[in-house]
């Protein structure tokens, strides 16, 4: 449920895309947006979702997710504006680390949490990637200046296909006949987010 609201927040960042970056909206856009949301819907469906142990009230429950699917999609809209400040992005990305990481260990000094080596090196490793990863989206924002929806679309289902891929051959998870229909859905988003845009514009 956390990871289909973590995804299913694209809804924002796309409907920032045509409102506030002022980004054209297409027959192909709207069929590639349209086929993305379906994707992300058929890979994340389970035909036996593990039920949760707990007994939580549903409304804080479904705050959570809802909290969860507004802080992601309030962040990609972020990436983007901070994608806009050109070369300008660097420092700015640093000083958001820097201050992540001040919270993080005043949060896990206040919890008494043990240290110990094998976590601190998991954890710059976690680290390490997650940098690469918002460096390279908001780089992959100034190339495609014009068309952050492809952005925004491209790394959501990029990630969560490949999580469903992985997960596959990697950890044994069976794969049902929505989820492999929704790597083909992926693809075919893709497809009409970028190449259907450049053909149109060559038309």
């Amino acid at each position: 449920k956390t990871d289909a609201a973590q995804r299913l927040s694209l809804f924002m960042p796309i409907v920032a895309a045509f409102v506030l970056f002022g980004e054209t909206l297409s027959t192909n856009k709207i069929i590639g947006i349209a086929l993305a949301l379906m994707a992300l819907l058929t890979l994340l469906y389970r035909e036996n979702p593990a039920k949760s142990k707990g007994k939580g009230d549903f409304l804080s429950t479904a705050g959570y997710l809802f909290g969860v699917w507004l802080c992601y999609g309030t962040t990609d809209i972020l990436f983007k504006q901070m994608a806009k400040s050109g070369t300008a992005f660097a420092p700015t990305l640093l000083v958001s680390f820097i201050l992540a990481a001040i919270l993080i260990i005043c949060y896990l000094c206040l919890r008494r949490t043990v240290w110990n080596a094998a976590s601190i090196l998991a954890g710059l490793i976690l680290g390490g990637l997650n940098f690469a990863n918002i460096l390279f989206y908001i780089r992959a924002h100034q190339y495609f200046q014009q068309d952050p929806s492809l952005v925004f679309a491209g790394m959501n289902l990029g990630v969560i296909t490949l999580a469903t891929i992985i997960g596959a051959f990697v950890f044994k998870e069976k794969i049902n006949g929505l989820n492999a229909a929704g790597i083909v859905l992926a693809i075919a988003a893709i497809w009409f987010l970028f190449y259907g845009s450049r053909l149109n514009s060559l038309l």
